[in-house]
């Protein structure tokens, strides 16, 4: 299979927002399967890379507030948290 293969095809599944990409430390784009298909964000292990959704409901209170007082609307944001995992501590 040609890499462009490969390439489109994540491309189309981050559409359909199956899986969603970064930039890594290095500038490498890494890919990571999302099992929730509801707006969430990643913590990502520092150490071993181990990666889990965090359900982050307090955006929408701060996408009021960022309305009501600096009159800006959000239309989209992106949220990473990057630590160590349990197994890493």
């Amino acid at each position: 299979m040609a890499l462009t293969t490969v390439y489109r095809t994540l491309q189309h599944l981050s559409k359909l927002g199956a899986v969603t990409n970064r930039a890594d430390a290095s500038g490498e784009m890494a890919y990571l399967f999302c099992a929730n298909d509801e707006h969430h964000h990643h913590a990502i292990c520092n150490s071993c890379g181990h990666v889990e959704e965090v359900n982050c409901r307090i955006i929408d209170e701060f996408k009021k507030l960022l309305l009501t007082r600096q009159a800006f609307a959000l239309d989209e944001h992106s949220i990473e948290f990057y630590g160590r995992c349990a197994a890493c501590r």
